[in-house]
C-alpha cells in the first residue's frame, strides 16, 4: 500500500472523530444522559423531563379552556331553544 503524503487525510479523519464526539454529547444532553449544569453548581432536571413537564401542564390549560368553550357554547345554545315572552 502506498504511504499517503499530506495533511488532508489525518485532518480528516480528526475532524470526523470530532464531529462523533461531540454529536454523541449533545445526544446525551438532550436525552439526560448528563445532568446539566446551572451556574450557582446544582444540577438541574434534565432537558427531556422539562419538556415533557411543560407538555403536561400547556395540555392541562388547553383542557381547561375547551372546558369553558363547551361550557359557554352549551349555555348560548339552551338561551336561544328557550322560546321569548312574547311567543306561545
Amino acid at each position: 500500500m502506498e504511504r499517503r503524503q499530506g495533511w488532508l487525510f489525518p485532518l480528516m479523519v480528526a475532524a470526523a472523530g470530532t464531529v462523533t464526539v461531540f454529536g454523541c454529547l449533545g445526544i446525551a444532553a438532550i436525552v439526560g444522559f448528563l445532568p446539566l449544569l446551572t451556574p450557582d453548581s446544582q444540577a438541574s432536571a434534565p432537558p427531556a423531563a422539562s419538556y415533557y413537564d411543560a407538555l403536561e401542564r400547556s395540555s392541562a390549560r388547553l383542557v381547561a379552556q375547551v372546558d369553558l368553550v363547551e361550557a359557554q357554547t352549551a349555555k348560548a345554545a339552551a338561551a336561544s331553544s328557550r322560546p321569548s315572552q312574547g311567543e306561545p
